[in-house]
């Protein structure tokens, strides 16, 4: 990485850091306050960054606060009244992920029909495997029990 792109990406840096944390370098924590004053006096661009969002934050903390209309806060207020609260039921019912059971009958079987499907695959090549391997597996193991040659070990079915 060459100085420029190292320098920019540091600049990167404070400029995000001005964003989170503001333009008081005192609020800062320690590391991140020293790194940014060490950047200050490397690079005038870096100051002119911090100038510029302290004229920022001085303009934003010179606007006037805005209060709540009074219907806005009657209308806040009425959120919680809106509600119907018909009971335990309805609070079962927010919990139910489908539509209705028809869907979640429709959904399990789907799910037993991909396990049957599964399950019979696994046991229909796992049969087939039994059948065709384990013969020549024995005749491996016999012979390397009774350290001969492979080829000359029989093994009847």
């Amino acid at each position: 990485m060459s100085a420029q792109e190292e320098l920019e990406r540091r600049l990167a840096w404070l400029v995000d850091a001005l964003d989170r944390r503001g333009s008081d370098l005192e609020r800062w924590p320690d590391a991140e306050r020293d790194q940014a004053r060490s950047l200050m006096g490397t690079t005038p661009r870096a100051g002119e960054l911090v100038a510029r969002a302290r004229s920022v934050d001085a303009l934003l903390s010179s606007l006037p606060a805005v209060d709540a209309s009074a219907s806005l806060r009657r209308r806040v207020a009425e959120i919680p009244l809106r509600r119907v609260h018909a009971g335990p039921l309805v609070s079962l019912r927010s919990l139910w992920p489908f539509a209705s059971v028809s869907r979640a009958f429709a959904l399990a079987a789907v799910l037993l029909s991909l396990g049957a499907a599964l399950g019979l695959g696994v046991a229909t090549s796992s049969a087939a495997a039994d059948d065709v391997g384990w013969d020549d597996f024995g005749g491996l193991m016999l012979a390397d029990a009774l350290q001969t040659d492979p080829q000359t070990v029989e093994v009847a079915p």
